[in-house]
């Protein structure tokens, strides 16, 4: 595929504000030189921010919901969140509710919720956790069933990598995993793995709603102070609203104010 100067630029600064943000990120494969070292994490995002939102940010009102289609996939790997340009007071995320859409992603209209905001939690015999889990799955066909149940999941998986998902002794081919799914009736997704980008747009073109994952790994009481914040705001917000509150209630906390909590997060939607 062909790649324009103007995108490369943009995946540089990119790479400058994951490696910042994220340092245990493994970026051994982003390409690096001299003056990419150089620049830091608020360069790198000012330059983002006025080549990709300030053009049409005349238009934007004040807390709208932004979808951002990206027309490169590499873009989805961007902290959207954590965008801020020079004498901006807020990052991107506090000013507008974030949707991102992925390339070729099958946009289908979006349903109403249903009034039960509960949101499950989906675990696998490498994941499992005592503290959490209403469903262990230990197999693909126990994993589908749960898409026929519920309306709103939160899943941790064993990814070994973008392409591949563990359960138990079988190893699955996330791209081809969901190709016959109907998952329409599902309203959130939210996976708490930090290779889960490919699972997740498989999931959205499956017909999932919304799919929320993090670009890099968190610490288990983040993920879950941030899973049952969006559990509180479902029951008055769409899905990117209550994601939007549960990153403002991280950020102006104490805990997990650093943006390298609440900046990891992605979410992508179907509609």
């Amino acid at each position: 595929m062909y790649h324009s100067g103007a995108s490369e630029q943009l995946l540089k600064l990119k790479n400058v504000m994951m490696s910042e943000l994220s340092p245990r990120l493994d970026t051994s494969d982003a390409s690096c030189d001299s003056a990419e070292e150089r620049m830091d994490l608020f360069e790198a995002s000012s330059y983002l921010y006025d080549a990709l939102i300030s053009p049409f940010e005349s238009e934007l009102r004040t807390n709208q919901t932004l979808q951002i289609y990206c027309h490169d996939v590499r873009l989805m790997s961007l902290p959207w969140s954590a965008l801020t340009t020079t004498g901006a007071t807020m990052p991107l995320f506090e000013k507008y509710k974030l949707s991102i859409i992925p390339p070729m992603c099958n946009i289908t209209p979006c349903h109403a919720a249903d009034k039960n905001t509960k949101i499950v939690h989906v675990d696998t015999l490498e994941t499992k956790d005592e503290i959490t889990g209403s469903y262990t799955v230990s197999n693909k066909m126990e994993l589908l069933d749960i898409f026929g149940k519920e309306e709103s999941i939160w899943i941790s998986l064993d990814m070994k990598s973008e392409n591949e998902l563990q359960l138990a002794d079988e190893k699955i081919c996330v791209k081809t995993m969901f190709e016959t799914c109907d998952f329409h009736t599902v309203l959130l997704v939210v996976l708490d793995s930090p290779h889960s980008a490919q699972i997740a747009h498989a999931l959205v073109n499956a017909g999932v709603k919304c799919v929320i994952y993090p670009l890099w790994k968190l610490p288990k009481t983040a993920i879950r102070e941030l899973v049952g914040n969006i559990e509180g705001n479902l029951e008055t917000m769409d899905p990117i609203g209550a994601m939007q509150d549960a990153q403002l209630k991280q950020k102006n906390g104490k805990q997990f104010k650093d943006s390298s909590f609440w900046s990891a997060w992605i979410s992508i939607v179907s509609y």
